[in-house]
């Protein structure tokens, strides 16, 4: 009986177990990301429809002005983002 995984034994022979062990690990980062990806994509959408709503607040009140589309990018490239930026470029110790 040359299977994958011979049941009387439950074993597996040497050529065939990595085979085994990837598919194993595969389908568990494939489950991971079945799970993780819509909360992901959700959060990531509503992130930014608030930084849509937020920078409309830089307008006036019934204001005929319009904002560019950079400006979405803009205001998440505020606050923290330089520090963020330095911090991953020069480590902790280049601030």
């Amino acid at each position: 009986m040359s299977s994958v995984l011979d049941l009387a034994t439950n074993t597996t022979t040497e050529d065939e177990a990595p085979s085994i062990r990837a598919r194993y690990f595969r389908s568990k980062w494939l489950l991971a990301l079945k799970q993780v990806l819509p909360i992901y994509l959700i959060v990531h959408a509503v992130l930014g429809v608030l930084t849509l709503f937020a920078s409309l607040f830089t307008l006036g009140d019934f204001s005929v002005n319009s904002l560019p589309r950079r400006t979405l990018l803009q205001e998440w490239n505020r606050w923290d983002t330089g520090q963020y930026t330095a911090i991953a470029q020069h480590g902790y110790d280049g601030l």
